[in-house]
């Protein structure tokens, strides 16, 4: 159920100006629920708001998955909603996909072969686009103004690199410092946290870096649409996490964490 506008203000995605409501940031979804008082929330129109939920799940269940979360009570209870959510009958093709989602992959850490394991993929621009909306809230709760429109956020999560691609982690290393100078902020015990510094010349340009989970690190910068960086394509095959989660009412895969040199990694454990 879509949340009723209460009062009229500024929707700080798009900035259209009429009835809002409160959008939390990030979503709800991923506390657990002796966590979701108290959360950052920022105005949002009825259809910014409207078109996040699927994404909002979707990202839940993402990290949720990884075996690297599996000792974050938030992250075992947000699993526990996403078990429950595909074992609902309307869920079967989401069911079904998620099956054919699951792949085998070669197993790697600290250079060694450790042998293939099952992976599921994981869509990243999917992922992105809810950091993304994430930092443009946070950034509004930070410095008291929607990011304009002709600024973009770029995101980037740590298991987009490849351990071969050196120049864009010494850099990004390099941007996550820069962001941690601001201190870091707190939400939520282990669920969630985040560190941005402004740049100097530049009240609307900032750097960021989000953690979720403990484990689940995503860098982002705000700029000039015609400034922003952007990544370089990779010929490589897509996220492949290197232990896949078992959906309901199957066997479950052994959990594993590191990652492949042929592979960016998301660390998937099973399901309960």
């Amino acid at each position: 159920m879509e949340p009723r506008p209460t009062k009229t203000g500024t929707c700080v995605y798009c900035g259209k100006i009429g009835p809002v409501t409160r959008d939390h940031i990030p979503p709800r979804a991923i506390f657990a629920k002796h966590h979701r008082h108290g959360l950052l929330s920022v105005d949002s129109c009825r259809s910014c708001n409207g078109s996040f939920a699927k994404d909002d799940e979707y990202f839940r269940s993402m990290l949720a998955m990884r075996d690297d979360v599996a000792a974050v009570p938030d992250a075992r209870e947000a699993l526990e909603s996403t078990v429950r959510s595909l074992n609902r009958p309307q869920q079967a093709r989401l069911r079904a996909a998620t099956m054919r989602n699951i792949q085998p992959v070669e197993k790697w850490q600290s250079g060694l072969y450790l042998g293939r394991r099952l992976a599921y993929n994981v869509d990243l621009t999917r992922m992105n686009r809810v950091v993304e909306r994430t930092v443009r809230g946070l950034f509004s709760n930070e410095f008291g103004h929607r990011l304009p429109d002709d600024y973009a956020v770029h995101v980037i999560a740590t298991d987009q690199l490849y351990q071969d691609d050196i120049r864009t982690m010494v850099g990004i290393d390099r941007v996550a410092r820069m962001a941690l100078t601001g201190g870091v902020r707190r939400l939520a015990e282990g669920a969630f946290e985040y560190a941005v510094s402004p740049t100097v010349d530049d009240p609307n340009a900032s750097i960021w870096v989000l953690r979720f989970y403990v484990n689940v690190y995503f860098t982002a910068l705000t700029g000039p649409r015609d400034r922003i960086p952007t990544m370089r394509r990779h010929r490589r095959p897509p996220l492949s996490s290197p232990a896949a989660p078992s959906p309901p009412s199957t066997a479950s895969a052994a959990p594993s964490s590191g990652s492949s040199p042929d592979r960016s990694s998301a660390a998937g454990r099973p399901g309960t």
